[in-house]
């Protein structure tokens, strides 16, 4: 054998290692993309779980806010409607002069009639 047929790799030889090596870098490529993939879903997770606590936090607090509100609306309410709710009772006890009036006249017209 000649010194130079006995080292030099055959064509099928080169084509097969230039596959494989083309092959692990395609995997490297592969499980590179997967890493950072797993990477940006978690990182999306703990974004959704922070602004989950949070929207949480905040519904909690506008339903604690509405209710205090409902409850002071609820007060003043009663503390101005009560007044005017003595008055229209006062005025169904007694009947004001106009309307005494206005029921003289009309049983005065009918005993006439």
């Amino acid at each position: 054998m000649t010194k130079s047929t006995a080292k030099k790799p055959s064509m099928i030889e080169k084509a097969k290692d230039n596959t494989r090596t083309m092959f692990f870098a395609n995997l490297g490529f592969y499980g590179m993309v997967y890493d950072q993939g797993q990477s940006m879903v978690k990182k999306s997770m703990d974004k959704y779980k922070t602004a989950l606590s949070k929207r949480t936090e905040l519904f909690e607090d506008l339903v604690t806010r509405g209710e205090k509100l409902q409850s002071t609306v609820t007060s003043t309410l009663e503390e101005r409607v009560q007044p005017i709710k003595e008055k229209v009772v006062g005025m169904t006890k007694k009947p004001a002069p106009a309307a005494k009036k206005v029921v003289k006249k009309a049983e005065t017209s009918e005993a006439a009639a």
